[in-house]
């Protein structure tokens, strides 16, 4: 499990806080790697989604996103693992902004705890319904390697759910 980078060796930042491919501050060979990545990333998480982790194969990732198996490792030194990995990293890189974004209220004498717990229920289910594929994905998938024997993936996970604890 490494983390993704660009050509250049700066690493990708998450969805949320990446700038669409349309960003005119990066030059058109940037726009087009971020563009390629997320072509090859929503046609992982559609076989993920129909197949599961196990069944989904890297051939048909390739085929959906209309480019070569090769390309997927240009962009995914780990192949489905790198994949599957950045999904999880879209997911709770979401769901921490979106817990961050909703208690930055709470301090204010009109923003109950409360309140702000209710909002981010009602977004975290929108979310979920809006992109019902991540999370059958994380349901499927992050079970399973939540209780892995690989230690370096149960420590990605406890990270992960520490990092949405400190956010609350």
């Amino acid at each position: 499990m490494t983390q993704e980078s660009h050509s250049d060796g700066s690493s990708i930042r998450p969805r949320f806080l990446m700038p669409d491919s349309s960003d005119t501050t990066l030059s058109r060979r940037e726009r087009e790697q971020r563009r390629r990545r997320r072509a090859m990333l929503q046609a992982a998480q559609s076989v993920f989604a129909e197949k599961g982790y196990e069944q989904a194969t890297l051939e048909e990732t390739a085929k959906r996103a209309e480019f070569g198996k090769g390309t997927l490792y240009n962009y995914f030194e780990d192949g489905k693992e790198g994949l599957l990995f950045a999904t999880f990293d879209e997911v709770y890189d979401d769901l921490d902004e979106m817990i961050r974004s909703t208690f930055d209220g709470v301090d204010t004498a009109d923003y109950s705890f409360r309140a702000a717990f209710h909002e981010l229920v009602v977004r975290s289910f929108a979310y979920y319904e809006e992109r019902e594929d991540l999370f059958l994905i994380l349901i499927r998938e992050a079970h399973q390697l939540c209780f892995s024997n690989d230690v370096e993936k149960a420590a990605y996970f406890q990270e992960q759910q520490q990092r949405m604890i400190d956010a609350l």
